[in-house]
């Protein structure tokens, strides 16, 4: 399901990049996207800010949490914690991307690719 997901938020990026007739058509899925805190169409300085924001939102996460594991998809979403649910998909979408210089900050703090999520 996850990957259903990446795989709808990325056709909406690509579609808003491109100026697709179909954002005009269909503005609520843009909106929607960014609801939860996924930026769509933004500069490369805020893009840095939003990563530097949501890092910080994880680590505080690990600090009251003790771990930066999380639980599953499905357990959050019924949880109606809408704040953990933003995080969530956020990292979700920053491990399938893959940035570089993202993995490279998420290495710092010692965040694991392999075994961040399902607890």
């Amino acid at each position: 399901e996850e990957k259903k997901i990446n795989k709808f938020i990325k056709g909406i990026k690509k579609k808003v990049e491109q100026n697709h007739p179909s954002m005009q058509k269909y503005p609520h899925r843009k909106r929607s996207i960014e609801e939860l805190g996924i930026p769509i169409a933004i500069s490369e300085k805020d893009k840095e800010r939003h990563f530097e924001f949501m890092l910080k939102k994880l680590i505080d996460y690990k600090r009251e949490h003790g771990t930066y594991r999380m639980p599953k998809y499905d357990v959050i979403k019924s949880s109606g914690n809408d704040n953990l649910l933003l995080l969530h998909n956020w990292i979700f979408t920053e491990v399938s991307t893959s940035i570089l210089s993202h993995t490279q900050r998420f290495r710092e703090i010692g965040f694991s690719f392999d075994n961040w999520c399902g607890a």
